[in-house]
């Protein structure tokens, strides 16, 4: 059996990742042998990162073998640091958080239930410590948890979930990424109505249901009705950007302006999250607050 190759897309579009998708699950239970061609990438952004990330998971839990090519010498170095090629290696232990000092990007981590409060407590001290002392990032690490338990409650995703989050220093930005391959933010919503004996609405509408305040579709407890509304609200308060993408809804929120369409083009049945936040928007960090927190 030939190995299979997919490239990522020429042109960085969001259609066109959307398409790799897509297009490469159709060869999922037919290839043992899978190449990555990074072509002659430069940068990879953390959304690409994690959609890259979950893509490669399905072969991988198919009994697929997986191995790179390609991506010039910057990339390559990067990929290096962030060790994304042993990932699917025998014995990596993805979901096993690690912590690794690599310069300003924390490592992709495929995401693990037990592990969601370390992760982003972490993200918050290194970030901190290592390159904004001045900054309070409790917003990063409380939307972090928030959008990292809604996986789990209500993706329904059998390979969970891949997260990355990376600073950028050149323009002042914290980015993190989160993709996972479940039923979509619209499905879960319009399961939930079924069960209600309700009708079904768009998914653009209800991608808006979803980041509604109070909004629940039988989230835990902790984070019943409340994850992608603080999200969408803290995002709009540090005049930050957030992208939704989650079957035929796309979501974008982009210094406080925001754009909700359905776009059957796309037909993503995960979910893909990305946030942007400007550093110089965070308050100061005040050191009373550590001293007596509990």
């Amino acid at each position: 059996m030939k190995p299979h190759t997919f490239r990522l897309p020429r042109n960085k579009m969001v259609l066109d990742w959307m398409n790799l998708i897509n297009e490469s699950l159709e060869y999922k239970n037919s290839v043992e042998n899978l190449i990555v061609d990074f072509g002659d990438y430069e940068f990879v952004a953390t959304e690409d990162f994690v959609v890259l990330a979950c893509l490669i998971e399905e072969f991988y839990q198919n009994g697929c073998k997986i191995s790179f090519v390609g991506g010039t010498r910057t990339l390559n170095k990067y990929l290096e640091n962030i060790r994304f090629k042993l990932y699917w290696e025998k014995g990596y232990e993805r979901d096993v958080y690690t912590n690794l000092k690599i310069g300003e990007v924390i490592p992709l981590w495929k995401i693990s239930n037990s592990m969601i409060d370390s992760y982003a407590n972490y993200t918050n001290d290194f970030f901190r410590r290592e390159f904004l002392k001045k900054k309070d990032l409790i917003p990063l690490s409380a939307n972090l948890k928030e959008v990292l338990n809604n996986i789990f409650d209500h993706a329904g995703s059998e390979n969970t979930g891949y997260v990355l989050t990376q600073y950028y220093p050149q323009n002042d930005i914290l980015s993190f990424s989160i993709c996972d391959f479940g039923i979509g933010i619209p499905s879960s919503v319009n399961d939930f109505r079924k069960k209600q004996g309700k009708a079904s609405i768009t998914d653009q509408q209800a991608i808006i249901k979803a980041i509604s305040l109070g909004f629940s579709a039988q989230s835990t407890i902790q984070n019943r009705g409340m994850g992608l509304n603080n999200l969408s609200e803290s995002i709009k308060a540090l005049d930050g950007t957030l992208a939704i993408i989650s079957n035929n809804a796309f979501y974008n929120m982009n210094q406080g302006k925001i754009i909700v369409r359905d776009n059957n083009l796309i037909n993503f049945k995960g979910t893909l999250i990305a946030c942007d936040i400007p550093i110089n928007n965070l308050d100061d960090f005040d050191e009373s607050d550590s001293i007596y927190s509990f």
